[in-house]
């Protein structure tokens, strides 16, 4: 079973060099950097180091050089992990407001522009309209009045 095979490493952690072990695997520097992409501040995982740990070969199981170093790349790894959901919580973050904006757009602002414009076309063509009738009234007149007033040169 996945028990039994789990309890043959129990002894590995057991005794005086398990302390030692947590010790040597400590962060010791965990550095994001933050960059500005489309808006939103992703974050990249710019440095990570370890404490300084010293031990001596001789007192150490030989396997503990190994799993220090394989836990150490775990760690690294976790921590690019963490990074990794940083990353898309902010962009998940980032794509519901837009996606709010784009609904408001798309449902709210385009349809009331649309609209307005209508209403405007409407306006503009009555406007044309009533100037074409007016020019026709005003014509009429000026030619009823060229019609009325009788030239001087006929009337001598």
């Amino acid at each position: 079973t996945k028990k039994e095979e789990i309890d043959k490493y129990a002894i590995l952690f057991s005794g005086s060099s398990l302390g030692d072990f947590f010790s040597a695997v400590e962060i010791d520097v965990l550095e994001k950097k933050y960059e500005n992409i489309a808006g939103i501040e992703i974050p990249s995982l710019e440095k990570l180091e370890f404490k300084e740990f010293s031990y001596s070969l001789f007192d150490t199981p030989v396997w503990f050089d190994a799993a220090i170093t394989d836990t150490k790349e775990l760690k690294r790894l976790r921590e690019e992990i963490l990074v990794a959901m940083e990353k898309k919580r902010a962009i998940e973050k980032e794509l519901r407001e837009v996606s709010i904006r784009v609904n408001l757009f798309e449902k709210i602002m385009i349809p009331r522009a649309k609209e307005n414009i209508k209403r405007i076309k409407i306006f503009l063509g009555d406007q044309q309209l009533a100037a074409v009738a007016q020019a026709k009234v005003s014509k009429n007149k000026i030619l009823l009045r060229a019609k009325s007033q009788v030239p001087q040169e006929e009337v001598l």
